[in-house]
């Protein structure tokens, strides 16, 4: 299991899918939502995803707020959440953080 950093539309679009599957269909959260003007590849949201036996089958984004980093839209598509991904995506995404100087993060989970 790897992560890497998304940087062209065509990863962002696999983030999309997946968290299309997990947060709208299999959670109910409204479209409206779930994505949102940070959902771009401008540097405002660093966005990742994660991989399974080089299967992408997670996703979770950093957004720098009021000098913290906050780690959201982390999802793992259902039949793969047995496996420590989730924790992988976080750590990924606090070394992002780190990288920006940043020291302290947040969790925003449901």
């Amino acid at each position: 299991m790897n992560t890497k950093k998304i940087t062209d539309e065509q990863d962002l679009q696999i983030a999309f899918a997946i968290r299309q599957k997990v947060f709208i269909e299999e959670q109910e959260v409204p479209e409206d939502e779930e994505f949102d003007e940070f959902d771009t590849l401008d540097a405002a949201c660093d966005h990742i995803l994660v991989y399974y036996n080089e299967q992408p089958v997670g996703t979770g984004r950093l957004r720098v707020v009021d000098g913290y980093g906050k780690l959201e839209r982390i999802c793992i598509l259902i039949e793969f959440r047995k496996f420590g991904l989730g924790k992988v995506i976080i750590q990924s995404l606090e070394e992002i953080a780190l990288e920006k100087g940043l020291t302290k993060s947040k969790l925003n989970a449901q």
